[in-house]
C-alpha cells in the first residue's frame, strides 16, 4: 500500500468518526450571507467604536492626554521612533537625516552600508503611512495622524480575522473571533488609544496571511490557486514591511505546503504556487528571523565595556503570566476560556489538517513562558473562535436532532 493510499485510509476512518452534518460549516443561503455581512460589520464596528470611545475619554480629560496647544500624546515608548522616521520622510523626502541609536533592523543595515543608502522600504510601513497622512512634518500633525489611524486599523484587523476563519468555512464563528479577539485584554491595551505601534495591525496581517494560504491550498481552479498564491506572497511582502519578522512568513508557507498536500496532492501546481509565493514575498532572502541573542533572552547586557544585569523588571510585557492569568486576558474569565478551549479542541479533532495551519496562532500562548506575555494576543482570536464554533455547533445540532 502506497503512502497516499494509507493517508486515504486514515481520512476515511476519521470521516466515519466525525462526519456529521451539524459539524459541517453552514451551507450558504441568502439569509446566511446577509447574516455574515451584518456580523462582520458588527465585529468591525465594535472594534472601531471602542477605540473612538477611548478618545472620547481623552477629550474629557484633556489635561492628561493633550498638550496645551491641543497636541495629542501617546501611550507607548516606541511611538517617537515611528513618528521621527515619518517626520524625516515628510520633511526631507528621505530618511538620511534620521539616525537614532534605536533603529529598525533593515534601516540599521542600510545606514551601515558604504555609502549609506536607506530607502522607504528600509523603514517601517507605519512611518511611511503616517508621512502620507500628515499635511506637514510638525509633531502635532504627526501625532494627530498616528492617533487617527488607530480606530481604522482596529476595524481592518477585525475584518482580516474574520476573513481568516471564513477561508476555513466558518464565517459566523470568525466574526465572533474578530469581536472577542480584537477586544480581549491581551490585545486591546496593545492597540488602543495612543498606541502608535505596529501591534495595531500585526494581528490582522498574521490572520490574513493564514486565511490566504488556506484559500490558495484549497482552491479548485488552477488559475485561482495561482492568483491566491501570488496574493499571499504580496501580502506577506507588505506584512514584512510593516513588521519585519520572517518567521511569520515561513509558518504560513509551511502551513500552505501541508494543506496543499492534504487537499490536492498536485505536486506540479504546488511547485508553481510555491515559486510565486516565495518570489513575490522575498522570503528566501530574509532568513528565518529568529535569533538566540535577543535582549529578551539575555541574562546580562554589555554597553561600552560595562556589563549590566538584564532584569527586565520594569518592562511589563516581558513578565511571565500564570496560565490562569493568560486565560483571563484572552477570554475575560477562566471559565469562559475553559469552554473556548474545549470548543477549539473539538474543532481541531474535526479538522486536524486546518488545525495544523492555525497551530502557530494557538502556540503563541506558550511563548509567555519564554519571552513573556508580549505575544499572547495572537492567540486571542483562536480562543474566541473555539467558543463561537462550540456555540454554533450546538445550535446546529439542536436544529438537526431536536426540531
Amino acid at each position: 500500500m502506497g503512502v497516499w493510499a494509507k493517508i486515504d485510509k486514515v481520512q476515511l476512518w476519521h470521516a466515519r468518526l466525525t462526519d456529521y452534518s451539524w459539524l459541517h460549516p453552514a451551507k450558504p443561503t441568502k439569509l446566511l450571507i446577509l447574516l455574515i455581512l451584518l456580523s462582520g460589520l458588527m465585529a468591525a464596528g465594535m472594534n472601531g467604536y471602542v477605540r473612538y470611545w477611548q478618545y472620547d475619554v481623552w477629550n474629557q480629560n484633556s489635561q492628561i492626554f493633550y498638550l496645551d496647544d491641543g497636541t495629542p500624546l501617546f501611550t507607548t515608548t516606541d511611538a517617537p521612533y515611528f513618528l521621527g522616521t515619518a517626520q524625516a520622510i515628510k520633511r526631507d523626502k528621505n530618511v538620511q537625516t534620521f539616525n537614532e541609536k534605536r533603529q529598525y533592523p533593515r534601516l540599521k543595515e542600510a545606514f551601515e552600508q558604504d555609502p549609506p543608502g536607506p530607502s522607504l522600504r528600509d523603514v517601517p510601513l507605519l512611518s511611511v503611512v503616517l508621512s502620507i497622512m500628515t499635511e506637514d512634518s510638525s509633531v502635532k500633525a504627526l501625532l494627530r495622524a498616528g492617533n487617527d489611524l488607530i480606530p481604522l486599523t482596529a476595524i481592518l484587523t477585525a475584518l482580516m480575522i474574520m476573513l481568516s476563519f471564513g477561508a476555513a468555512g466558518y464565517w459566523l464563528e470568525g466574526s465572533i473571533a474578530a469581536a472577542g479577539g480584537g477586544l480581549s485584554m491581551a490585545y486591546l491595551p496593545r492597540s488602543g488609544a495612543g498606541r502608535i505601534d505596529t501591534d495595531q495591525l500585526n494581528l490582522g496581517f498574521f490572520y490574513l496571511m493564514t486565511g490566504l494560504v488556506i484559500w490558495a491550498a484549497r482552491a479548485k481552479s488552477q488559475r485561482a490557486a495561482l492568483v491566491l498564491a501570488a496574493l499571499a506572497g504580496t501580502v506577506f511582502w507588505l506584512f514584512d514591511w510593516w513588521y519585519s519578522k520572517p518567521f511569520f512568513g515561513w509558518a504560513a508557507f509551511i502551513g500552505f505546503i501541508w494543506l496543499s498536500l492534504v487537499c490536492r496532492r498536485n505536486i506540479k501546481l504546488l511547485l508553481l504556487q510555491s515559486l510565486l509565493f516565495l518570489g513575490l514575498s522575498g522570503l528566501p532572502f530574509m532568513g528565518l528571523g529568529v535569533s538566540g541573542d535577543s535582549t529578551y533572552l539575555a541574562d546580562v547586557l554589555s554597553f561600552e565595556g560595562l556589563i549590566f544585569p538584564n532584569t527586565l523588571d520594569t518592562i511589563t510585557e516581558v513578565s511571565r503570566v500564570t496560565f490562569s492569568g493568560i486565560l483571563t486576558r484572552l477570554s475575560g474569565s477562566v471559565w469562559l476560556a475553559g469552554v473556548s478551549v474545549l470548543g477549539l479542541g473539538l474543532w481541531a479533532i474535526r479538522h486536524p489538517a486546518l488545525a495544523i495551519v492555525f497551530g502557530p496562532a494557538a502556540a503563541f500562548t506558550l511563548l509567555n513562558f519564554v519571552i513573556g506575555n508580549r505575544a499572547i494576543f495572537y492567540s486571542a482570536p483562536m480562543l474566541w473562535f473555539g467558543f463561537g464554533w462550540l456555540l454554533l455547533s450546538l445550535a446546529r445540532y439542536s436544529e438537526t436532532n431536536i426540531t
